[in-house]
């Protein structure tokens, strides 16, 4: 009977220790993985953080909706704003009038990136004389191209109730 004991201490010895180097595995495994995923969502970020910036130079300050969609909006891009369809084409024959024009004014706040996906926050009015809106616009990119796009809008009241700025 001792000698049953002695095989099966070792026995459980020999499992508990490959149990040991397993969970060692996966844990050696999942640093390494965690600590080469900060590099790759930094160098992503630092590509795509270029990439937005010119867009939003083109696009915003320069008014060249056309420039801005075709050097840097992927040909199948999806539009989640429901006026607008689909597609980089449809998009300019949609936002060209409106972004184009002498007058708007578009005042970029901040330019926030992570990754693949990037933030323009924006005060965006047709004219001087009108108050406009905050804009949140809010973009995925893909190989070095904005795929997808959502907005978020806020128009700005004549009065507001509390004190805090809205930009």
């Amino acid at each position: 009977m001792n000698n049953y004991l002695k095989i099966g201490s070792i026995f459980l010895l020999l499992i508990s220790s490959a149990f040991q180097v397993v969970e060692s595995d996966k844990a050696t495994k999942k640093a390494k993985y965690l600590s080469e995923k900060p590099n790759k969502n930094k160098k992503m970020t630092e590509h795509n953080r270029k990439i937005m910036e010119d867009f939003a130079d083109i696009f915003y300050r320069q008014k060249d909706v056309e420039k801005a969609f075709k050097e840097y909006v992927a040909e199948n891009y999806i539009q989640h704003n429901p006026n607008i369809l689909d597609g980089r084409e449809a998009a300019i024959s949609a936002l060209k009038p409106k972004f184009s024009s002498p007058d708007a004014i578009f005042d970029i706040k901040r330019i926030i990136v992570d990754g693949d996906m990037a933030v323009i926050h924006l005060h965006g009015r047709m004219n001087k004389n009108q108050l406009g809106g905050a804009v949140a616009d809010i973009y995925r990119l893909s190989d070095g191209k904005i795929v997808e796009h959502w907005d978020v809008l806020q128009p700005i009241p004549e009065k507001a109730v509390n004190p805090h700025p809205m930009f």
